[in-house]
């Protein structure tokens, strides 16, 4: 679905002034010694931010029927890491 297009989606004219999403992962594996023991790392970052108008006409100029809204954006973060030992 190409989110820029501002056309009807099942009946509602809906508009998303703002969409981003980031995020990054990482992995290492780290010898410890001659005999093959290791220290395996992994950590991620996700950001997910958007928010979501509905309106009553085609302009994008009213929110006057019970069917329209403005939505607070959402700003969702999250992250995480585990090491493990081999």
């Amino acid at each position: 679905m190409d989110i820029s297009a501002r056309k009807p989606v099942n009946g509602e004219i809906l508009d998303l002034p703002a969409w981003d999403y980031q995020s990054a992962y990482w992995l290492s594996q780290n010898a410890l010694d001659e005999r093959g023991s290791y220290l395996k790392t992994r950590a991620y970052y996700e950001r997910f931010y958007n928010s979501l108008d509905s309106y009553d006409n085609l302009s994008y100029s009213t929110q006057n029927t019970p069917k329209s809204f403005r939505q607070l954006p959402i700003d969702d973060r999250s992250s995480g890491a585990i090491r493990g030992a081999g």
